[in-house]
């Protein structure tokens, strides 16, 4: 068996939470990946990014895209399944820009095929 040189050699580990008490309430982890969201929509690289809204008739959480930080749902760390990719690959001609994406790492690989399937340049897919 190969050894990987590229696992366990991360650049650098950082500890943060949001400075933003709401957000520090309302988000899960310290609200660090919802602050990194903010920022990023607040740049010229990002105009979309994903929220997840709850929907009493499926009696679950669904993913909604976004084009502004004041239309996310900050609820927290959702513990469910969502096909993301499928959702992806519906709404892939309402993705503006660049997109940011919060998904769990085993998923990276599958949404950055969606995305360069489609031509979303990579370099300006964030994918948390």
């Amino acid at each position: 068996m190969r050894e990987n040189s590229n696992i366990n050699k991360a650049l650098a580990y950082y500890i943060g939470y949001s400075t933003d008490d709401l957000i520090r309430y309302k988000a899960s982890s310290g609200g660090i990946g919802t602050s990194i969201i903010k920022y990023l929509l607040s740049t010229s690289e990002y105009d979309t990014s994903m929220t997840f809204v709850y929907d009493k008739e499926k009696c679950g959480y669904i993913p909604k895209l976004i084009y502004d930080f004041n239309e996310i749902n900050i609820c927290g760390s959702v513990y469910q399944d969502i096909d993301i990719f499928s959702f992806l690959k519906e709404n892939i001609s309402s993705i503006k820009n660049g997109i940011i994406v919060t998904c769990m790492p085993c998923q990276v690989q599958g949404i950055r095929s969606v995305l360069d399937r489609n031509n979303i340049n990579l370099n300006s897919a964030t994918l948390l």
